[in-house]
């Protein structure tokens, strides 16, 4: 890191060296070397990664943030009305209500219990009853 600031004829980007070391330092201990070498592809692949992330969380977000809505709005568009047509997400909107279970439940959990059973790699709820 030192010398990487002594080869520098002008400013220097902390966060950036930073990042370049951390990154080298992890890609040493998991992959056997340092990638930033051979042109950043790696940093870039992780970045990159990083971004598709942040749209499919913010995609997910509005999505289950519209089904609550929905939910609670009672505009459902499967044309089920009535507390006969109660699925999961009326259950955890009943228990945010009421407060039945005795600790406050929000949309960020409401939204997190969706995320996590809608993940096969969670297992998918066979019944809700």
């Amino acid at each position: 890191m030192m010398q990487s600031i002594q080869e520098k004829d002008s400013c220097v980007n902390l966060s950036e060296l930073c990042s370049t070391i951390t990154n080298d330092i992890t890609c040493r201990v998991a992959l056997g070397k340092r990638y930033s070498e051979e042109g950043g592809v790696f940093p870039e692949l992780m970045l990159e990664f990083g971004e598709l992330l942040e749209k499919v969380a913010k995609h997910l977000d509005e999505f289950f943030e519209e089904v609550i809505e929905q939910h609670i709005s009672g505009k459902r568009s499967d044309g089920h009305v009535g507390e006969e047509s109660n699925d999961f997400v009326d259950i955890l909107l009943s228990v945010q209500k009421s407060n039945a279970a005795g600790f406050s439940i929000d949309r960020t959990a409401i939204k997190g219990l969706l995320l996590t059973l809608g993940n096969p790699e969670f297992g998918q709820m066979e019944s809700i009853a």
